[in-house]
């Protein structure tokens, strides 16, 4: 659950990149970031807004251990 605040911020800051996008007030530097962030999203590094809760990191490394 740690990790739900960093995801909910970069939710919060691709809408605010995406709207700032469509509005053209971004430069190129700006743009890229929000390229990487939107394929951060589609390759599932950011989870979709409605997506269910998944295990973290964390509990992978430690399903691990207890094998």
């Amino acid at each position: 659950m740690d990790s739900e605040p960093v995801v909910l911020e970069e939710r919060n800051r691709c809408a605010a990149l995406v709207e700032r996008h469509r509005k053209g007030l971004l430069n190129r530097a700006t743009d890229s970031l929000l390229v990487r962030i939107l394929n951060d999203i589609r390759s599932g590094v950011i989870p979709p807004k409605d997506a269910p809760p998944g295990p973290s990191a964390d509990d992978a490394d430690r399903q691990q251990f207890d094998r």
